[in-house]
Formats: C-alpha cells, sequence, structure tokens
C-alpha cells in the first residue's frame, strides 16, 4: 500500500504532491489526473508511481487526496465512492483528504454517494507548498484521530506548516491564506514598478521589494511587535517614509485591502452556498 494519491495534478495538487515527494520515498506517492500525459510526466519527472485510473489511484493508497476544482469534484467523488467502499468493506484503511475551496465535509459526504465510515481531512493549502513556505488551514471530521492527523501531517511535512481550525473559521481562513498569495504578488509587482519608475531596473526593483517584505514579515513575527508599532519606528518626523504612507492613506491603501478581504469573503461563501451569519 502506497502512501498517498493524487487525484488531480493542477497548479496546487502538483505542488503538493511535488513536496510530498521530497518528504518521502516518492515511489510512495501516486498521481493521476484526467490529462494522462500530463500525469504522466510528474510522475517520472519526480519518480512517483501513475496511476491510469481514478480508481486505481484510490485502491494504491491509504491517504487519496483529492486535488480538482470544486465544478468537477462532486463527478469524480461520486466515481471514487463505490471503489472506496469497497476497499474498507475489504479491510482496508483509507482517508480521504479535499483541497476543495468551499466544499464543505457534509458536502463531501453527500458526494461520495455511499455508506462508509471514512475519516475525511478538508484542507486549504497555497501555492507556497512548492517551496515549502505553505501554511495549510485544517478541519477534520470526527472519525479522523490523533493519529490519522499526525500522519497526515508527516506525509505533507515538507508543504509548510499546518493549523487546525473549526470548518466555519475556514471560509474566512481561506481568504487571507489560499488567495492572499496572489494580493502579496500584486503589491510586490507594484512596488517594482514604483521602483523603475525611479529609476531602478525591474531585476533591481523585484529583488528589493522580495527581499524587504520577506523581512519585514520575518521581524514582525520573530519580534512579536504589532505592525503599527514597526511603522512608527520607521517613520521619522518630517521623513521620507511618512510621506510614503501619507500618499498609501491617501489613495485608500488600508481601505482597499480590507474590502480585497470582504468581497473575496463574500465569493468564498457564495461558491460553498452558505450564509454569512452561520460562520461568523
Amino acid at each position: 500500500m502506497k502512501k498517498m494519491s493524487f487525484i488531480g495534478t493542477g497548479v496546487m495538487g502538483s505542488a503538493i504532491a511535488k513536496a510530498a515527494c521530497e518528504g518521502n520515498d516518492p515511489a510512495d506517492i501516486v498521481v493521476t489526473d484526467y490529462d494522462k500525459e500530463k500525469a504522466k510526466r510528474f510522475a517520472e519527472e519526480h519518480g512517483a508511481c501513475f496511476a491510469q485510473s481514478n480508481a486505481e489511484a484510490v485502491r494504491m493508497s491509504k491517504y487519496i487526496l483529492i486535488g480538482v476544482k470544486p465544478q468537477v469534484g462532486e463527478s469524480v467523488l461520486s466515481e471514487i465512492g463505490p471503489v472506496i467502499k469497497e476497499c474498507i468493506e475489504n479491510g482496508e484503511e483509507k482517508v480521504l483528504v479535499s483541497i476543495m475551496v468551499s466544499v464543505s465535509i457534509d458536502t463531501i459526504k453527500k458526494w461520495l454517494g455511499v455508506d462508509v465510515d471514512l475519516p475525511i481531512i478538508r484542507t486549504l493549502p497555497n501555492v507556497a507548498a512548492s517551496v515549502g513556505k505553505c501554511i495549510t488551514l485544517c478541519t477534520n471530521s470526527s472519525l479522523v484521530s490523533d493519529e490519522i492527523f499526525e500522519e497526515y501531517k508527516t506525509i505533507l511535512r515538507c508543504t509548510g506548516s499546518f493549523e487546525l481550525l473549526s470548518e466555519k473559521k475556514m471560509y474566512a481562513g481561506s481568504v487571507i491564506t489560499g488567495c492572499g498569495p496572489a494580493f502579496v504578488a500584486m503589491f510586490i509587482e507594484a512596488l517594482a514598478d514604483g521602483g523603475v519608475m525611479t529609476g531602478l531596473t525591474r531585476a533591481q526593483a523585484q529583488k528589493f521589494a522580495i527581499d524587504t517584505i520577506i523581512g519585514t514579515a520575518s521581524l514582525i513575527e520573530e519580534s512579536g511587535k504589532h505592525p503599527e508599532q514597526l511603522k512608527d519606528e520607521v517613520c521619522s518626523p518630517g521623513g521620507s517614509t511618512i510621506a510614503g504612507v501619507v500618499s498609501l492613506e491617501k489613495n485608500g491603501f488600508r481601505n482597499a485591502a480590507v474590502q480585497c478581504v470582504l468581497d473575496t469573503f463574500k465569493r468564498v461563501l457564495d461558491m460553498g452556498g452558505v450564509d454569512e451569519k452561520d460562520v461568523v
């Protein structure tokens, strides 16, 4: 029995599968995808096993990670549900891991379409898993024991860190951890654009922006300082930094960031068919 099978090798699925291959014997990792050639290429590149079908992938491993988009989640789960039931009835242990945004554990159970005792770990990773810097939010069904959860985290330890939340909080958390990389990337690009306008080369401006953001985030994390305190410490009276801060405020920087989170949160809830009053 292999350790983990990946159904879906898109951007997110392949990032996690890559980290799984780095943290385990790649021969213990199985990949499959509707695009068979893509999954084969991944398997060959990373030394993983290739499964010809979703059913084969389910039969090969204890942990089955669903790495498809929510729009096709129902068809994939309804396909593998009977296979999972057959395996469990034959005495095999199976654990389902989902990375589908806004798809609740109850919905996953419904889409499987079978009556079976199956531990389900619902997760929200991000693309930083490919470099081991991801924070993965997790919520577990009642059948997920401490031992199962620890084994799951061990298999995917090279993705980064893990945070266990109630399912209610997964919707809000996904806005920061799942969508946040896009927002941060836009800020880096904007800083770099400004740097180019002041005479830096694109490579210089982008490197300076990236290094500054990494360094500042590390300082806040390690010092425990509130971001506002650090901002005030950098702003000398009548200096250049406070001029830039005032410019950001004048152009609605903080309000734009807050509204971005709120609008994304609403969209996440809409995708899951969830009422805000049920999760806030």
